[in-house]
């Protein structure tokens, strides 16, 4: 019975040894290489808040960013580097735009955003960008 159950163990873990992840883990520090090709040459930004649904103050809120904002955001994001993932809720929808045509979306909560399940920590634009979002929509941070 013991060598059995030890067999079905053993089993199981050569299983998953060989088995694999589909997309490896990146490891810490490295780019958002995808995203910023996707963003590389995108014309404006429009930021919207995920719960404008359900909090007043961001009902109806949008901002866009064009030229150097923009550049400066996508300079900022494609710099980026890969972190642990945080407790963070992602509240702000930044979503890019090469003409009308939707190039990117990631999710922002200071310095951190999600893009494809991933996290990455920017360090000063995204959180001086969302100390602004907090001020124009009137939070407290």
């Amino acid at each position: 019975m013991k060598s059995t159950l030890n067999t079905a163990i053993l089993a199981f873990l050569v299983v998953v040894a060989l088995g694999g992840c589909k997309h490896p883990p990146m490891s810490s520090g490295d780019p958002p290489t995808k995203l910023a090709s996707m963003i590389a040459d995108v014309d404006y930004i429009v930021i919207t808040n995920r719960f404008a649904d359900r909090v007043s103050r961001y009902h109806g809120f949008s901002l866009t960013l064009s030229g150097d904002e923009a550049r400066q955001v996508v300079r900022a994001i494609s710099s980026s580097q890969h972190c642990a993932p945080s407790d963070s809720v992602f509240d702000w929808d930044l979503q890019f735009y090469r003409g009308a045509q939707p190039s990117a979306d990631i999710q922002v909560q200071g310095s951190h955003f999600v893009f494809e399940g991933e996290e990455y920590f920017d360090g000063r634009v995204l959180e001086q960008l969302h100390h602004d979002l907090l001020k124009r929509t009137g939070s407290q941070f």
